[in-house]
């Protein structure tokens, strides 16, 4: 056997390592989302997440006039700075 042959031979070894060690890695990986996305399950039927209700804010004429107002202001005061 000459020296690129073997050359050859080790670096296909080291390959096949380095893929057989982030294949077990990606497998260990999901093992352990499917493991936590179980306990995950279990602790919610124990302990219920608070269930928080979106309350709607109407905005009233007055409300929205003090916007405008204070929009108009700002313009005049921008015009007034030129």
């Amino acid at each position: 056997m000459n020296e690129a042959s073997q050359l050859m031979q080790d670096g296909f070894v080291v390959m096949l390592i380095g893929v057989g060690i982030v294949f077990v890695f990606l497998i260990v990986t999901a093992i352990a989302m499917e493991i936590n996305h179980a306990v995950i399950d279990q602790l919610n039927k124990i302990f219920p997440p608070e269930i928080t209700e979106n309350k709607v804010v109407k905005k009233t004429c007055a409300t929205l006039g003090k916007g405008k107002e204070l929009i108009a202001a700002a313009i005049a005061l921008a015009h007034t700075k030129q």
